[in-house]
């Protein structure tokens, strides 16, 4: 748990109407009075909120999501779009899910504004109090739509995190930042669709509530600091575990973002990725390599304020890099905006400039699309191609048969967690590439042992327990 849930006896009064003074800082209030039992103060916020259509064609719907949430809380009995508000929110499931199409952006999981580092923690605090209060009033139908809906969440957020990186840089028009990211090991999630800016990396929303999901050992200091404006964390502890999902579906997400050390997990990847079943997105793009997670968003999901194009995690947890080509939150001509990933090299810019590319040497394990076009679809293939244009991927791999793959996977993220000097840089890439790819027969296992043994890892190093344990599990596999 990182966040206990406080009496709502402390809840704090809102900020004096005018500067600083939003919606949301009336929405979450009323959230949390109902998930409490308690009455609003005064005039609700949520009635002017609450409707597909306010909600398909705002640019971003956290709004929206917390105002039903509120509505659900407060009065479920009442009517709108034609329907209570249990009836709504199963609704709004299919239309996320791609079960139904939606009016306006609701055609799209998250509408217009997908994995967002600003946003998901109020969209998700809404999403959480749904379930809370669905299963309080053992409302089943309405709690297995929203669990669901938060699976869903689960798998895509897993898919662009990783271990936690020790340092964030962003690259902007003034150069290069760098922040260190010390005191915490909550996982890091790629900035791809953060807005406004991309600071909101040192505490990550999505970051913090994916944690709580899987419950890793993980705590974050700044929570408790400001548990207020980290709501959405006092009801994740108030479902005490339990987010309605499967006990083999936290597996697989627990061994792409939750192992230690980290491994590239790629059979768990696949796994979850064939879960986003009919869902559509407002563009954009992860592909996994050796040694990085990478993201980028072609081109802006909408035009509210400035975002982050495109974002680069190291897997060895040295850094994560958040590439930001513009001038302010909100900044003219977004539309400019563009990110692509050509021969291993991420491109960012927009009418403002061109940012340094980030090149990433590494071999290319997998190319995952999220687009407006229909069905989720995998784009490239393990072990190299052209990242950058679409190819058939032949049919489905079928899973591993036994824990071959697995214990392939394990022995990688072993050598990747090493320090390594730059010149082994390279055949540890080319190592856990093929480990990661695909089954290795055993005689080929032999002699990546021996390149193994070669990394140039001394026998008095602290590391030089991990590096035998990777060569010990290569060997099994190679009798």
């Amino acid at each position: 748990m990182i966040l206990a849930p406080l009496p709502i006896s402390q809840l704090p009064p809102p900020s004096p109407k005018g500067k600083g003074h939003g919606p949301e800082d009336d929405l979450w209030r009323e959230v949390m009075l109902g998930v409490h039992g308690k009455k609003v103060f005064g005039v609700p916020r949520w009635p002017q909120f609450v409707g597909f259509t306010k909600l398909g064609g705002m640019g971003s719907d956290n709004w929206g999501i917390e105002a039903a949430a509120a509505w659900y809380a407060h009065r479920p009995e009442k009517l709108i779009d034609g329907l209570d508000a249990g009836a709504w929110w199963r609704r709004l499931t299919s239309y996320y899910l791609g079960e139904v199409a939606g009016p306006g952006d609701l055609v799209y999981f998250q509408a217009s504004e997908p994995v967002s580092s600003t946003y998901d923690g109020f969209w998700l605090g809404g999403v959480l109090a749904m379930l809370y209060l669905a299963r309080r009033r053992g409302d089943g139908e309405t709690e297995a739509a929203i669990g669901r809906l938060l699976a869903m969440w689960a798998r895509v957020c897993a898919l662009i995190s990783g271990p936690a990186a020790s340092e964030i840089e962003i690259i902007g028009l003034k150069g290069r930042e760098v922040l260190k990211n010390s005191g915490h090991d909550i996982p890091s999630t790629l900035g791809i669709g953060g807005r406004s800016n991309p600071f909101h990396a040192k505490q990550d929303p999505r970051s913090l509530v994916l944690a709580e999901i899987l419950g890793l050992p993980c705590s974050h200091p700044w929570p408790a600091r400001d548990p207020w404006s980290n709501w959405y964390l006092q009801i994740a502890s108030m479902l005490k575990g339990d987010f309605g999902l499967s006990v083999d579906e936290v597996a697989d997400l627990r061994a792409v973002v939750g192992a230690r050390p980290m491994g590239v997990g790629v059979a768990a990847r696949d796994r979850l990725a064939a879960g986003l079943g009919s869902t559509k997105w407002k563009e954009f793009d992860v592909a996994l390599f050796a040694d990085a997670l990478v993201g980028w968003m072609p081109q802006c999901p909408n035009g509210n304020s400035a975002y982050t194009p495109g974002s680069v995690l190291r897997l060895d947890g040295s850094r994560i890099t958040h590439l930001y080509p513009w001038p302010g939150a909100k900044s003219s001509g977004l539309s400019s905006g563009f990110a692509s990933l050509a021969g291993g090299e991420l491109l960012v810019s927009s009418g403002y400039s061109t940012l340094p590319p980030q090149v990433i040497s590494s071999p290319i394990l997998r190319h995952w699309s999220f687009g407006p076009e229909g069905a989720f679809r995998v784009l490239g293939q393990a072990g190299g191609g052209d990242e950058g244009s679409p190819v058939d991927p032949g049919p489905e791999p079928e899973p591993p048969t036994g824990d071959r793959q697995e214990d392939q996977d394990r022995a990688a993220g072993l050598l990747l967690g090493l320090q390594v000097s730059k010149r082994d840089g390279g055949p540890r890439a080319r190592l856990v590439g093929e480990l990661t790819s695909g089954a290795v027969s055993t005689e080929r296992m032999a002699q990546l042992v021996a390149d193994a043994r070669r990394l140039g890892v001394g026998p008095k190093q602290a590391q030089a327990e991990q590096w035998r344990e990777a060569i010990a599990i290569m060997e099994g596999l190679a009798k």
